[in-house]
């Protein structure tokens, strides 16, 4: 089959185009300028993809054309395709009608750590011989890239509730024919096309209600509005939650899989496993955090679901190195290690500065924070980073990366967001430009100081920029 894809250089979009190209079908595609690493990956793939969207795109005739979410109804492709007499999916509906169809599908959902989680499955199912197909939304550092067809019957899915596509308005992962579910979590995000967390909870209902029959449900239940959710599934339900070595706890009434971590002095962590009050097992891992904690337990508690042995599962996840972008390392000089994360949402900017603090062995940790997802430049969690943000020794706030379609009463409020730091006591500026943020650091930073740059996009490349200033001051 010949397939075209509108606006391939997406990750999702992308990886799709991958995951057919090694189905045996014909692939080519068209988007804006692409960049590293989709740029690269599409090459490697020998994949042919036109720089610039034109009507011309689609005298190949293709036999289908796949849309990607972020293209409007006036696309000139999506149009010229209508015209044409194209049949026209979302990459949701390809995924779902090509390829998951014969598979058992493993769907990762949820506000927070879906990436993580997926590539931890993926990881793990792979490691101990089962072959799967996975499709992640971000790149694991051990499997190389974000997708492979695999074998049947497993395919890890990540799932999110975006829209499908302009005209495919569904949350994505009600495509994907779950057999086994993760929802991490349930919070509201998405501001551009959810107005509220109830819009938040209807999407989350699809995905429960599409559940196989004979299918889990594995859910947060720490998280009270996933677990409010889950009750119309009760039969399906398996709770898990995590708990730092410190703190008193007692596991809720609907919790198999509990998990109780601490740091060890290597600077890995510890997590010892339980089922319904008895032990399983221990693996030590190499990322940091609570939030990281519950996302390895999940991958564990899913590994034990499809009966994979435990001394298998803690062998397999100690080696897993992590996913691009999250935590990621990317380099130190003069004794200054700098850090790219993906963190956007305040409860993800919360959890991840308190991991990388409680790891912190000296020195101080400065928080570079770009509000650039939809949600991260309004105003609706205005209070929420400011306490967010508190967990750092500092704060450097960039400029909001877009604000021309939102209204200035509606914008995240720069000026107050650092008042609000300084009140509490953490030295927090903003600056005009990421230049000038990477002068600042350049000079004021010491040995042993930690610098987390946290943004949903690319940040200008600060991270390489800051170390190259580093090494010239």
């Amino acid at each position: 089959m010949k397939i075209h894809f509108i606006g391939i250089g997406g990750t999702g979009m992308g990886a799709a185009a991958g995951l057919m190209a090694e189905a045996g079908h014909e692939v080519r595609g068209s988007d804006g300028p692409i960049y590293p690493p989709m740029s690269d990956l599409l090459r490697d793939l020998a994949i042919d993809v036109t720089e610039g969207y034109d009507a011309k795109n689609l005298d190949w005739k293709p036999d289908l054309v796949v849309l990607g979410n972020t293209c409007k109804s006036e696309h000139v492709e999506y149009k010229a395709a209508i015209a044409l007499g194209h049949r026209i999916v979302s990459f949701p509906q390809l995924l779902e009608e090509t390829l998951l169809k014969e598979r058992q599908s493993i769907v990762v959902a949820g506000t927070h750590g879906k990436t993580t989680t997926t590539s931890l499955i993926s990881y793990l199912l792979k490691a101990t011989g089962k072959k799967p197909g996975y499709l992640v939304g971000g790149i694991p550092q051990d499997l190389g890239r974000s997708f492979a067809i695999g074998q049947p019957p497993y395919f890890v899915i990540e799932g999110d509730e975006y829209d499908s596509a302009c005209f495919d308005r569904v949350p994505k992962f009600t495509h994907y024919r779950a057999k086994l579910a993760v929802i991490t979590g349930i919070e509201f995000d998405h501001a551009d096309i959810y107005p509220n967390l109830e819009a938040i909870e209807s999407a989350f209902i699809k995905l429960i209600d599409s559940v196989a029959k004979d299918g889990q449900l594995l859910v947060n239940a720490l998280c009270p509005v996933t677990m409010k959710l889950v009750q119309r599934r009760p039969e399906i339900v398996c709770g898990y939650e995590v708990h730092p070595a410190d703190s008193a706890h007692t596991a809720r009434p609907h919790t198999d899989w509990v998990g109780v971590y601490r740091p060890r002095s290597d600077g890995r962590q510890e997590l010892t496993v339980s089922y319904r009050n008895r032990h399983r097992f221990t693996i030590t891992v190499k990322m940091s955090g609570g939030h990281n904690m519950a996302n390895v337990l999940a991958a564990a508690a899913i590994g034990a679901h499809l009966e994979i042995p435990g001394e298998e599962i803690t062998t397999a996840l100690a080696k897993f190195s992590g996913v691009r972008r999250r935590q990621e390392v990317v380099g130190e000089a003069k004794g200054v290690v700098v850090i790219d994360d993906f963190a956007h949402h305040p409860t993800a900017v919360a959890e991840t500065l308190k991991g990388l603090k409680a790891m912190q062995s000296g020195g101080r940790l400065i928080a570079v924070f770009e509000p650039r997802s939809s949600t991260s430049r309004r105003n609706i969690f205005q209070r929420d980073y400011a306490e967010a943000l508190e967990a750092a020794d500092r704060v450097c706030i960039a400029p909001l990366y877009s604000v021309d379609n939102i209204a200035p009463e509606d914008r995240l409020n720069l000026d107050q967001l650092v008042e609000d730091l300084r009140k509490n006591g953490t030295a927090s500026d903003h600056y005009e430009s990421v230049s000038q943020i990477i002068e600042a650091l350049s000079k004021e930073c010491r040995p042993g100081d930690t610098v987390l740059a946290m943004s949903s996009g690319g940040f200008e490349g600060i991270h390489r920029r800051l170390l190259e200033a580093l090494e010239k001051a």
